[in-house]
Parts: structure tokens; C-alpha cells; sequence
């Protein structure tokens, strides 16, 4: 709730947690629905880039990041009998591969189609759910995003490639292993592993 409140001060179109105790809360309910994809434009994008700069500029919480220094993705994602020897082994090899992590930022941590609202223009209306914010590096923020091009587009200076496929990669894999997605979409992001 705290960091929803410090979200809406710094400017990011979100709901208001009106109350909140042990394993409940009530929010103010906004106006919109979830994107349809015809609504996921590039302006809308830039618009949910916006929010996420006004939060990465004014971080809701005051204390320090507390971050490793070597990001490690999970080999144990590698299931199942999609995978070539060959595939297996570049994946084990991504995965188990220390890479080092860029500064820390406040990230939102979960930007998705299903966390935003369009208003019945379909223009972005604001962000929802707030569970996975923190402290992360600005990778890890746009790992999640549905369309990667406008972060990378306005972001190009500021991301390490290495680092944000390596992110998207272990992300993809816990998708495809849930049935979710596609294996060849696993590969297209390994392809940018190196």
C-alpha cells in the first residue's frame, strides 16, 4: 500500500488503497479496462514509460537497494523435452553464467497487458498491482514488458542488452514451462543471449 501511495505522489496514474489490514485491501476502483492488443499502440507505451520514469525518478520507498552484485539464472527451468542437447546445453550455459547487474532502480517489476487500464478511448489509463515493486535494475523492469521496442528505443544508453535478454530469457522459460508460450519464443530470446 505504501508503495502504491508513494507511486500515486510521484505522479503514476494508479488506484488509491483506500484500507488495508492482514490479508486484505480495498482500492478505489478506476475507470478502464485491460488493454485490448489494437490499444497496445506505441503511444500508449510511451505513455506506461512515462509512469515508469516518474516512479524510477521518485522511488516511494527511502531505504537502500540491497542487491548482489551477479545476477544467476535457475537452471532448473530447463524442463522438459522441448529441447535439443544443443539448446540444453546454451541454455545451462546462459543460466549458470554469472553476468554482472547494472544500478539498482524502483521498478514496478510486473508491466503487463493484464496490469494496465485503458479508458474508453483506449488510451492508457493507469498501472495496477503493485506486488512486485522494488528494487531491481532497470532490466529486470523491461524483462516483463509485452512490447520491448519503445523501452529499448528510449532506454537504448541505459540498458545492458547481456543483462536484459539473460532476464527475459529465465522469464520466457517459466512461461513456456506453464504452457503459456511457445518454445520457438524461448529460442528467439536465446538467440539474443550470444
Amino acid at each position: 500500500m505504501a508503495v502504491a501511495l508513494g507511486a500515486r505522489a510521484a505522479g503514476v496514474q494508479t488506484a488509491v488503497p483506500l484500507f488495508w489490514g492482514p490479508g486484505y485491501s480495498l482500492w478505489e476502483r478506476l475507470p478502464g479496462r485491460v488493454p485490448t492488443p489494437a490499444q497496445l499502440t506505441p503511444q500508449f507505451w510511451n505513455a506506461v514509460l512515462d509512469d515508469l520514469e516518474r516512479l524510477h525518478a521518485a522511488p516511494p520507498e527511502a531505504y537502500s537497494p540491497r542487491l548482489s552484485e551477479l545476477w544467476v539464472g535457475d537452471p532448473g527451468l530447463i524442463g522438459g523435452a522441448a529441447w535439443t542437447p544443443a539448446e540444453r546445453i546454451r541454455l545451462r550455459r546462459v543460466l549458470t553464467t554469472p553476468y554482472p547487474l547494472t544500478a539498482p532502480v524502483f521498478v514496478h517489476g510486473d508491466v503487463y497487458g493484464h496490469n494496465l487500464l485503458a479508458d474508453t478511448q483506449g488510451h492508457y489509463a493507469g498501472l495496477l498491482d503493485w506486488g512486485n515493486a522494488g528494487w531491481a535494475t532497470l532490466e529486470h523492469e523491461c524483462a516483463v514488458l509485452d512490447e520491448l521496442e519503445p523501452a529499448l528505443h528510449r532506454w537504448a544508453g541505459r540498458l545492458d542488452p547481456g543483462l536484459l535478454w539473460r532476464l527475459r530469457l529465465e522469464l520466457l522459460l517459466k512461461v513456456a514451462g506453464a504452457g503459456r508460450i511457445s518454445h520457438d519464443v524461448v529460442r528467439g530470446a536465446l538467440a539474443h543471449c550470444g
